[in-house]
């Protein structure tokens, strides 16, 4: 807790965060101490904050989230493509959810709340019962593990309101979905084209939010095709 802080008043992670952002590195320790005591999942939540950050700050300088690709400069980015994405900023009832996923991986592990918490969600809508693909799923969801898994929900519950920014976005631009995505909508996609000047729309049949692993072939032609320089 911070000094003349009661509970009921303690900061937020994100206000936390933007604090650390503020000390030269070498302090950071001593501040994550301070203020989060005992509390080692805001620890965690923290620290996953800033390594993302740092890491994102190699390509976005002053950038501070790592959703944040409105930063991106125009000189560094001739195309671009986002899949299965929203430029909206998390609400209350996602990153409530997204705390209870932290917590239930770290008893039961990321292969059992995926499971149980994610699956249906992540799969297409008819392929509930494809042993194959469920067991692909899982098996990512292992290889990411802990850390990994608990350093995207930080970054996902970290996002900021991005339809304004990106307007700036000049540069040509793929915008890609599964076309029976539950997680990302149809008019979650619109809108960041409506946005953006030079935005292309592609609906992918036949697959829900996870495109390349259930259309992989076709997501992988598209993006060449794209990449290659289509208009």
């Amino acid at each position: 807790m911070l000094p003349n802080e009661s509970p009921a008043h303690q900061p937020d992670a994100e206000a936390l965060f933007h604090r650390a952002l503020e000390l030269p590195g070498e302090k950071r320790a001593a501040f994550l101490n301070h203020a989060c005591g005992d509390d080692a999942m805001l620890r965690r939540r923290l620290e996953a904050l800033l390594r993302a950050h740092d890491a994102c700050s190699r390509f976005l300088p002053e950038s501070p989230a790592a959703s944040q690709f409105g930063a991106l400069p125009a000189e560094r980015v001739t195309r671009l493509a986002l899949l299965d994405t929203s430029a909206r900023p998390p609400t209350d009832q996602q990153r409530a959810f997204w705390a209870e996923l932290a917590e239930d991986a770290e008893r039961d592990g990321v292969r059992a709340t995926t499971r149980a918490r994610l699956l249906d969600s992540l799969r297409t809508p008819g392929r509930h019962d494809d042993a194959t693909l469920s067991e692909e799923v899982l098996r990512l969801a292992e290889r990411v593990g802990l850390v990994g898994f608990l350093d995207q929900l930080s970054m996902q519950a970290s996002r900021v309101e991005m339809r304004e920014r990106i307007e700036t976005i000049r540069c040509p631009t793929l915008v890609v979905r599964g076309e029976l995505d539950a997680l990302c909508s149809d008019e979650m996609h619109e809108e960041i084209c409506a946005a953006m000047p030079r935005a292309r729309y592609v609906r992918i049949p036949e697959c829900g939010h996870l495109a390349p692993l259930e259309q992989g072939p076709a997501v992988t032609a598209l993006l060449d095709h794209w990449l290659g320089g289509a208009v």
